[in-house]
């Protein structure tokens, strides 16, 4: 699949798929707050803690963004 086939299925995702869509949306929000805390030079005990977890959820956020795109290109081909 080509990156444009990806960003088609993005955009076919985002239109049709309530649940990619509101993943689409945290996945956003999360990458904002993880690049607003990065960019602090000297983060607190707390705030590199937080940095962690929202890297962890940001991540997992995308895995469960992968699972579905490749159930639909999974869909896609069996139909």
């Amino acid at each position: 699949m080509t990156d444009l086939d990806k960003e088609q299925q993005i955009e076919h995702l985002l239109q049709t798929n309530e649940e990619f869509r509101l993943l689409h949306d945290e996945h956003h929000r999360l990458a904002v707050q993880v690049d607003e805390l990065s960019k602090r030079r000297n983060r607190s005990d707390f705030e590199q803690k937080e940095l962690q977890r929202l890297k962890k959820e940001k991540l997992r956020v995308k895995d469960t963004m992968g699972r579905i795109m490749f159930d639909d290109e999974m869909n896609q081909g069996s139909a």
